[in-house]
């Protein structure tokens, strides 16, 4: 899974297997290290919620999501799925995409598991 945070919007891109996992566990997380004990996890989870909801916990970034978005994103050919949250100051917005492969680079191995791009 992608995770880029920048000003008051979160995207995450993940990738088939990913999305496989999601469908399937109703859960998928990545984790970035920084030191022993110290990690930045981000997770996509199916929940109890009517739409889409972000949490902070600690060092966990959940972006919760209803059975029905779930299923519909995992089961369609549906892209990508966005939402804002209020914050004290304004919006959050979340982006949530399926990854595609890179059209603009050659391929470094990162595209071994993405979709294949529409325009391809």
């Amino acid at each position: 899974m992608k995770l880029r945070i920048q000003g008051k919007s979160l995207r995450l891109r993940l990738k088939p297997s990913e999305i496989v996992e999601l469908a399937e566990t109703g859960r998928v997380e990545d984790r970035v290290e920084f030191a022993p004990d110290s990690a930045l996890v981000f997770a996509i989870q199916r929940s109890d919620v009517e739409s889409i909801a972000i949490q902070l916990e600690g060092s966990t970034i959940s972006v919760l999501l209803s059975p029905a978005e779930v299923e519909q994103w995992t089961g369609t050919d549906l892209v990508g799925i966005e939402a804002t949250s209020p914050t004290e100051t304004g919006t959050l917005t979340v982006l949530l995409e399926k990854d595609f492969q890179c059209l603009h680079r050659p391929s470094s191995g990162d595209d071994k598991d993405t979709y294949p791009h529409p325009d391809a």
